[in-house]
């Protein structure tokens, strides 16, 4: 499968003189979730900010495919609640859909589709002070996929949230992302998070970041969170990540 994007040998080094990420490598096929997870401070974040150019390696470079380095086909949704307080929810949703100079219809049907998705409908005139964290949430995420970007880089999204309201927004993403198939790389400290969601996890070592192992995660789509939880393998799968963890935590 053509690789979606393919990061290759990235160091980033700041001003200080910390190096944050030592080498990393990894390839993403089109299409798949991909999770990260590490120790704090081991460089997720940069990694990602660097995918989305927000950030450039010290050396090494990033591909995007057939873009070759293009980042106008990726989204990006933050840990912090990142939609603007001033507007209300349909707005906020739209907000990027002037670049694509649709017509007001055309964006308006867009973002009714997404608001319909992630269960806001209801709440598309309402102000963010009137949602609780997982709606805003909920809107960030809405607001990723109606841009109809390929490439959604997830920056610990649910890490603020309760663990009900986190395992129902997981069911929310699989079901949204069962029906467009992004190329999804999901950044989180979860290690049971990551398992559930994921196709393949990467478990970094502690700060300078290195690509520690992959694990493939063998479960058929389309899951069921709550009840994946219950499956020994599913376990197991947790226990094995764990142990990888460590020893990137002990490099």
């Amino acid at each position: 499968m053509e690789q979606r994007i393919s990061v290759d040998a990235v160091t980033k080094r700041f001003e200080d003189g910390t190096t944050a990420l030592d080498g990393v490598s990894l390839d993403i096929p089109a299409g798949e979730f991909t999770a990260v997870v590490g120790p704090s401070g081991c460089g997720k974040t940069t990694l990602l900010r660097i995918l989305a150019g927000l950030e450039e390696p010290t050396s090494g470079c990033v591909r995007l495919g057939a873009a070759q380095g293009r980042r106008d086909d990726m989204a990006m949704v933050f840990q912090e609640q990142s939609i603007y307080p001033w507007m209300r929810v349909r707005e906020n949703v739209a907000v990027g859909l002037h670049r694509r100079k649709l017509d007001r219809a055309t964006a308006r049907a867009n973002v009714d589709r997404q608001l319909d998705l992630v269960g806001l409908r209801s709440f598309a005139d309402a102000y963010p002070h009137q949602l609780s964290g997982g709606m805003k949430q909920r809107v960030s995420i809405a607001r990723a996929f109606a841009s109809e970007r390929s490439v959604l880089l997830m920056d610990e999204p649910f890490a603020a949230l309760d663990e009900q309201t986190k395992v129902g927004l997981h069911a929310e993403l699989l079901r949204i992302w069962e029906q467009t198939r992004k190329t999804v790389v999901f950044i989180t400290h979860g290690i049971e998070e990551s398992v559930a969601l994921a196709d393949c996890v990467y478990v970094m070592s502690a700060r300078p970041g290195r690509i520690h192992a992959r694990v493939d995660v063998p479960f058929p789509r389309p899951r069921d969170v709550v009840a994946l939880r219950g499956d020994p393998e599913f376990g197991r799968l947790v226990v094995r990540v764990w142990a990888l963890l460590r020893e990137g935590m002990a490099e």
